[in-house]
């Protein structure tokens, strides 16, 4: 794995030396707040991996779409926790309302919100807006272009794909967001550790 961004050992620097200073101060109050949507979730019948002579994965294809869901998450590594917020769209809105909903669940706390460079994200001028008006509860750092294996909550990504989508057909789409939510809620119950490359 390899990104292209010439600043990426640069902002890598960056990104440790914020982790190490705020997991080794737990008295300030901040929160790492790893954020990432997940690709487009499709509402039809899921195939899934299963033993065959050829060891083949089982494909379902020509099917019926039933919808879409934008899935946004939050990982909170020193709560062990996950947040998930679910759309019809991914816009620029999208990730307000997530941003928002996160701000108000930790009110007495610094957040510290790293993420890619995706023009949803702080290249939105509405994005940008919020983020100035609230800059001294949030600050926002930005993971090297194409770099996804970097932020943790992809891995969280690969465990909702073989646990709620693999060999599932959810009718609708809220039944498959009531799956999510199980999902997330059960996650939280055990505690979520997912580690980054990046972590000290």
């Amino acid at each position: 794995m390899k990104s292209p961004d010439p600043e990426f050992d640069q902002k890598c620097c960056q990104i440790r030396r914020i982790l190490r200073l705020t997991f080794g101060h737990p008295e300030a109050k901040r929160l790492i707040v790893w954020m990432d949507e997940k690709a487009p979730i499709v509402v039809k019948e899921y195939g899934g991996r299963h033993w065959t002579s050829r060891r083949r994965p089982k494909i379902i294809s020509g099917q019926e779409i039933k919808g879409i869901v934008e899935m946004f998450v939050c990982y909170l590594p020193q709560l062990a926790k996950v947040h998930a917020r679910y759309f019809a769209e991914r816009t620029s809105r999208e990730t307000l309302c997530v941003l928002n909903y996160i701000v108000g669940l930790y009110p007495a706390y610094q957040l510290i919100v790293i993420w890619d460079n995706r023009s949803i994200h702080n290249r939105a001028k509405r994005v940008k807006k919020w983020i100035q008006k609230h800059q001294d509860r949030v600050q926002v750092y930005n993971l090297p272009i194409q770099a996804s294996w970097l932020n943790p909550v992809e891995r969280y990504f690969g465990l909702i794909d073989d646990q709620v989508l693999d060999n599932s057909n959810f009718p609708d789409r809220e039944q498959l967001i009531r799956a999510l939510k199980d999902h997330v809620a059960e996650t939280n119950r055990r505690g979520v550790h997912i580690r980054s490359p990046l972590d000290p």
